[in-house]
């Protein structure tokens, strides 16, 4: 009897354990698709704040941001620090839209640095498909260790059985009745395991014989009972995966038709000025209208994958060789215009040849323009800002100084985390959201390589970037 009540301690811990380790597992999925649905809420929110200045959206989208980041810190309580790399994807992807987009659209009074609904939107995509990654790998995580637990439960169960009956043999060899008394109802609990691993719904072991099996039978009833309430858990969650990816398909439709038609209509009118006046503009208006060009044809770009997503389709991406030098250009031609507003000068040291790296140009370019931005933004009016390339055999280094306001010495460990502006920015009352510095090293880490910022008060900042020439 010891040994059998050791094995049952045994078995009931095992089975206990798996359960629970499905039960987290099922909680995990229950709060990732809490996140799914916080992620569209924002979305919706924003786009009603952004689109019809409508203040409720702006309340709904904040809200829904809070939900949001409370849920992720439910799933990790769920998941006891077993995080996934779909799941590390996932919080950079969501957290690229809510600080590339979703932040500056929240409060757009710079002009400088209002984002694109386009760009956003591309955002958006993007973390949605981490999402539905995560989710994919969170669904097989929680059928793995639900097929563990059966197992578990019916070995368990099984050497319980197996073990009783051996030891009801070795105490009562001579008592064939009591033998019956307990072979009949041990073959019952093995039946009742049988069909719960078929999912047949209702099956109950029944409690009677001895009182050793009646506490097996109660023990696995409370087992059956919870495994059919985690499926139906299941079969609720998996309705509205459906309904929720559905919704976020016509949703991302919806936006990109709707924003591929008055960009067409840019598209046209500036082809238009271009034949108009050609040979006919100074060369500033010539650049200007350059500027817009390109910028429209980022954006198409970025619709396009949004349509392809939308349609369930994915372009495939690949780093390009991509020349540094003309991506300088386009960056320092895309800040002239604030630049010169305020009699800030950028001079270029000349490159030493060509810079060719392997990069994503749209992404590369969007980091040097933030930095370019931030240095003309941090100038004094009549500044100088100096943009310097180092190029050697495996790194490229760029550098941006500015002549500017710096960074106070104790808040410089600051420099790069989300939203934060320096005292003396705020003091001067520079306009900003705190995320041009974290979009720029996020983009360096991406390449292969990494950001530094040296900084004096009252005297200035040195920003430099460290690329790999074949980043991966």
């Amino acid at each position: 009897m010891a040994v059998l009540a050791l094995a049952g301690v045994s078995a009931t811990v095992a089975v206990q354990r798996a359960d629970e380790h499905t039960t987290h597992l099922r909680e995990a999925e229950i709060e990732h698709l809490r996140i799914g649905r916080a992620l569209a809420t924002a979305e919706s929110a924003l786009t009603r704040w952004v689109d019809q200045g409508d203040r409720s959206g702006l309340r709904d989208f904040r809200d829904a941001r809070v939900y949001l980041l409370e849920r992720r810190v439910d799933l990790a309580r769920e998941l006891d620090g077993d995080r996934s790399a779909a799941l590390e994807a996932e919080d950079e992807a969501v957290d690229a839209w809510l600080d590339g987009y979703a932040a500056a659209a929240e409060d757009p009074t710079d002009d400088a640095t209002t984002p694109s609904r386009a760009r956003g939107a591309a955002l958006l995509d993007t973390a949605d498909e981490a999402y539905d990654v995560a989710a994919d790998r969170l669904t097989v995580a929680v059928d793995s260790a639900a097929t563990r637990a059966t197992w578990t439960f019916r070995v368990a169960v099984g050497a319980l059985v197996a073990l009783g009956a051996l030891a009801v043999l070795a105490a009562q060899r001579g008592r064939s009745r009591l033998v019956q008394v307990l072979v009949t109802p041990l073959a019952r609990l093995e039946a009742a395991t049988q069909h719960s691993g078929r999912r047949q719904p209702g099956v109950r072991a029944p409690v009677d014989g001895p009182a050793e099996v009646r506490a097996i039978a109660r023990a696995i009833n409370d087992l059956l009972g919870a495994q059919e309430r985690a499926r139906a858990a299941e079969r609720r969650l998996q309705g509205d995966q459906r309904a929720l990816d559905a919704a976020r398909h016509d949703f991302a439709s919806n936006v990109s038709h709707e924003l591929r038609t008055p960009l067409t209509t840019i598209h046209g009118q500036l082809e238009v000025v271009a034949d108009e006046f050609e040979g006919r503009m100074d060369p500033r208006h010539e650049r200007m209208l350059a500027a817009a060009q390109r910028n429209v044809e980022r954006l198409t770009t970025l619709i396009d994958d949004l349509l392809l997503s939308a349609d369930g389709s994915q372009r495939a991406t690949a780093l390009l060789d991509t020349d540094l030098g003309s991506l300088l250009a386009a960056s320092v031609a895309d800040v002239a215009l604030a630049a010169g507003a305020r009699g800030v000068r950028i001079e270029v040291a000349p490159l030493r040849g060509s810079v060719v790296l392997r990069a994503d140009p749209p992404a590369l370019q969007r980091a040097i323009t933030d930095l370019l931005s931030n240095a003309v933004k941090f100038s004094r009016d009549g500044g100088l800002v100096e943009v310097q390339v180092v190029a050697g055999a495996h790194e490229v280094q760029v550098m941006v100084t500015d002549h500017g306001i710096g960074v106070p010495s104790a808040e410089q460990p600051l420099l790069g985390t989300r939203f934060f502006r320096a005292s003396n920015a705020v003091r001067l009352e520079i306009a900003g959201t705190g995320l041009g510095l974290r979009r720029a090293r996020t983009a360096a880490v991406r390449h292969g390589g990494d950001l530094v910022v040296r900084s004096v008060e009252d005297e200035g900042t040195t920003v430099t970037v460290r690329l790999s020439t074949g980043a991966r």
